[in-house]
């Protein structure tokens, strides 16, 4: 090359040429191929031999999600968890013969704008803030996309004229989507909490938003959330309380527009169902 040259040799495996400061490696003596295969005594090599089912023992970390699942039906968590089948098979494009979006889409939109703490009033262009939100839950439809982000925009200006919203909107201190992970009967939980605050006397609070309806209106709402959420909802109090100390636990439905106050009190009975599960 114009500014100089390359200069490319192998390196020399010779003992006798080898330099004297430097002790010749032993020649390797390669293995029959048979042998190497595997074939003669019928032994695979490690890497081809199946690999070992995984147990619920062996599990070293959980979300409250998914323990939550193992206490109320062990053969779906073991599919999901050690099998690896997803809960709801995700669809490139969401379809409706009703020409309305799921109440779940509905609900996951809506969730997002509280994310942001965006709503109705105070937010510039929410509308097409939302809009992009249903169209990454696979909405295509222009009437379904109109029709998620007025019930969505619905969802949240109901929530914003509510109790808990006035709550942690004077908060001292409000963090939404606060990861966390933490020890528990030997094992790491991790998650999310939807949101943490501290109000002006010093007490903490977290809130977990619910994005499904609810099917069973016959059950009251408290009882409905302790059967259904008790578990998850025992471990993100359990997390907060690792970090703030005594917390008080709210859970707000979004399509129901209620909400319910649940004490450490209240989740004992749901740690130990789960405790025992891990048990078993």
């Amino acid at each position: 090359f114009p500014w100089g040259t390359i200069e490319i040799c192998e390196s020399e495996t010779d003992a006798a040429k080898a330099p004297a400061h430097v002790e010749a490696a032993p020649p390797v003596l390669a293995e029959p191929a048979a042998t190497a295969r595997g074939a003669s005594d019928g032994v695979l090599p490690p890497l081809a031999l199946p690999l070992d089912k995984p147990t619920l023992k062996a599990m070293r970390t959980f979300t409250p999600t998914g323990l939550e699942d193992l206490v109320k039906d062990r053969s779906t968590f073991e599919r999901q968890f050690l099998e690896g089948t997803p809960d709801r098979v995700p669809q490139v494009v969401e379809t409706s013969k009703s020409g309305r979006a799921p109440a779940y889409i509905i609900g996951k939109a809506a969730h997002r704008a509280i994310e942001q703490w965006r709503f109705p009033g105070t937010t510039p262009q929410l509308e097409p803030i939302l809009t992009s939100y249903a169209q990454e839950c696979g909405l295509t439809d222009a009437h379904e996309i109109q029709t998620t982000v007025r019930e969505a925009e619905r969802l949240l200006q109901r929530f914003s004229e509510s109790e808990l919203f006035r709550e942690m909107q004077q908060a001292a201190v409000r963090r939404n989507e606060v990861p966390f992970v933490v020890q528990w009967q030997g094992r790491y939980v991790h998650g999310s909490i939807d949101a943490v605050w501290q109000d002006a006397a010093g007490q903490w609070h977290l809130a977990d938003f619910k994005t499904e309806r609810i099917r069973n209106k016959t059950v009251p709402l408290r009882k409905y959330t302790l059967v259904t959420f008790g578990v998850q909802l025992a471990l993100y109090q359990y997390a907060a309380s690792a970090q703030f100390g005594n917390v008080l636990t709210h859970v707000h439905y979004l399509h129901e527009g209620q909400s319910v106050l649940i004490s450490g009190n209240d989740l004992a009975g749901a740690v130990k169902r789960a405790a025992d599960a891990l048990a078993i």
